[in-house]
């Protein structure tokens, strides 16, 4: 068994990245990115772009291009933030909202499909081992 884990923890996330890319473009014709933040906000809505930029572990240009793109589409609107007049809040718009709720059973559909042939110890060691990675302290 191959255990190179940072070349097969790479790959995996690039050949998902991919198929998620093609599913939802093809599905809903909304990129993977914007929904994984639809996602964030779901559970977030009316936070900064800083915050949202932690939470994907994106940069300030990376959340500027991304969010910028969104309001274009119509997916979320940026507010001016009432405590400080430099920053903007974002929310999910209509649109989005509907875009998400379309997009949660294809993503369930597709964790399902990650996790059909092992067992739910198998999936608990993946889920573990892959909440350990993502916590950057464990990887210093």
């Amino acid at each position: 068994m191959d255990k190179r884990l940072f070349f097969l923890v790479n790959k995996a996330r690039h050949s998902l990245h991919k198929h998620m890319e093609e599913v939802m473009s093809e599905s809903i014709g909304v990129p993977v990115a914007q929904i994984t933040a639809l996602l964030a906000l779901g559970v977030r809505d009316g936070c900064q772009p800083k915050e949202l930029g932690q939470f994907l572990n994106l940069n300030k240009s990376g959340i500027t291009g991304l969010t910028d793109r969104m309001e274009k589409n119509e997916l979320l609107k940026k507010i001016p933030d009432e405590k400080d007049g430099r920053a903007s809040r974002l929310f999910i718009s209509d649109k989005g909202k509907n875009i998400l709720q379309k997009a949660k059973p294809i993503i369930k559909a597709q964790n399902l499909k990650l996790q059909q042939g092992f067992s739910d110890d198998e999936i608990e060691t993946v889920t573990r081992f892959l909440s350990h990675v993502s916590d950057t302290k464990n990887l210093i």
